[in-house]
């Protein structure tokens, strides 16, 4: 009797179009407790018996996967992340706090009890058992969809990509210039001409994350004969993205937060604000309300639309609406999906130097004093804090010491 084999090629193609029918993994699925059965007597030619058993209850096998994960539809990142069997024997991702500040939800929201406990991972209806709140993976396209109310986002990382994928840029030399001409002339006896060109120089060279940047420009007086080549600023600069930082060396300014501005040549170390998300640069009021479906939330101050947004069902909080002035109470419009509308106003009156609560913006700056007015270049030591402490106070402060002279 002849024993009929079957190539590796058709086994595993066999297998892999079974797998393509399954569907993702879901901690949010409409029947949880499905099984799944399948007759492995269509897979033929195998001299060994393949256990499906494993795909019973999900097509995901265990293993580490690069994953694009979205929350609430925004994307956060491509992380490595490991499939694993939960105590129901289901594959999903196990959360720690650190992921989930990650991928832009507030732990502390979500479960404050789980987020104290150092080290907890769990699934993320463990954070949270809520029908709202689910995540799927859609193995296909190899993507995590987390979804959660609103309220549980950390608005302050809305739009933010974390450091980890961020660039140097590309090596380039950028040059901007600006030229003027002027000439006068007097018709009399004792006439005479008086002519002077300025050219202005704004460079910079930039590779591997440094930057070379040398502002300057030349003045020619025909009163005075030749030429003059004045530099404003020449300095190597450097992000420090850990601290949200720029380091800066060579002839650079303070930054006039509280005292007057000073040109030095020495170094300086400042919080740089485009390395903060847009939630965090500025203040803004903070909006809080309930959605009872998929709602459109609009904030109007004055006759004047200034936000508009779409929100998930449950509470919802907006902490990126900026509106303009100092003043005006605003207006903010719910629309169900229904068509029905709830309206409510939030007062709000904005103080200057006031900051979002938990940011921090500092600077340190040390060196001689670069002013042409002046025969001794003294010393400076130069610091400025500022902290946002909640919604209401903004705690700041600043040092400045000469050789002979401190504030």
């Amino acid at each position: 009797m002849k024993q009929r084999s079957i190539c590796p090629g058709r086994l595993s193609t066999a297998i892999a179009v079974a797998l393509c029918c399954f569907p993702p993994f879901s901690s949010g699925q409409e029947n949880p407790g499905t099984i799944y059965q399948f007759n492995d007597g269509f897979i033929v030619g195998s001299r060994e018996k393949v256990d499906l058993s494993r795909f019973s209850t999900s097509a995901i096998s265990e293993g580490v996967y690069s994953l694009d994960v979205y929350t609430n539809g925004e994307w956060k990142g491509r992380y490595d992340l490991k499939i694993t069997a939960g105590k129901d024997g289901k594959m999903g991702v196990c959360y720690t706090k650190a992921m989930l500040m990650q991928y832009g939800i507030s732990p502390e929201k979500l479960n404050p009890q789980l987020s104290e406990k150092e080290g907890f991972c769990g699934r993320l209806q463990e954070w949270r058992h809520e029908d709202n709140v689910k995540d799927t993976l859609i193995q296909s396209s190899l993507r995590l969809d987390i979804a959660v109310p609103q309220i549980y986002e950390d608005q302050r990382l809305k739009n933010f990509v974390s450091p980890q994928f961020w660039d140097k840029g590309v090596a380039a030399l950028n040059l901007g210039w600006m030229a003027n001409a002027w000439n006068s002339h007097i018709s009399s006896a004792n006439g005479s001409d008086n002519s002077s060109t300025y050219l202005g120089v704004n460079a910079g060279l930039s590779w591997d994350g440094w930057l070379l940047k040398h502002i300057g420009n030349l003045n020619w007086q025909q009163q005075q004969g030749k030429a003059h080549w004045n530099s404003n600023q020449t300095y190597l600069q450097r992000p420090i993205p850990q601290i949200n930082s720029i380091v800066s060396g060579g002839q650079i300014f303070t930054n006039g937060e509280f005292f007057d501005t000073i040109g030095l040549r020495g170094v300086n170390l400042a919080t740089d604000d485009n390395m903060f998300p847009d939630g965090m640069r500025s203040y803004a009021p903070e909006i809080r309300g309930v959605a009872q479906s998929n709602a459109l939330v609009t904030v109007r101050q004055g006759s004047n639309i200034i936000y508009q947004t779409t929100v998930p069902p449950g509470p919802f909080t907006l902490q990126d609406v900026y509106p303009s002035g100092y003043g005006s109470d605003l207006e903010v419009s719910v629309k169900e999906g229904d068509g029905s509308v709830e309206v409510f106003s939030v007062p709000y009156a904005s103080v200057a130097q006031l900051l979002r609560p938990g940011m921090t913006r500092y600077a340190l700056s040390a060196g001689k004093v670069d002013d042409s007015s002046l025969r001794n270049k003294p010393m400076l030591y130069q610091g400025t804090w500022q902290h946002g402490l909640n919604n209401l106070f903004t705690g700041y402060t600043g040092v400045t010491g000469f050789d002979d002279y401190q504030a």
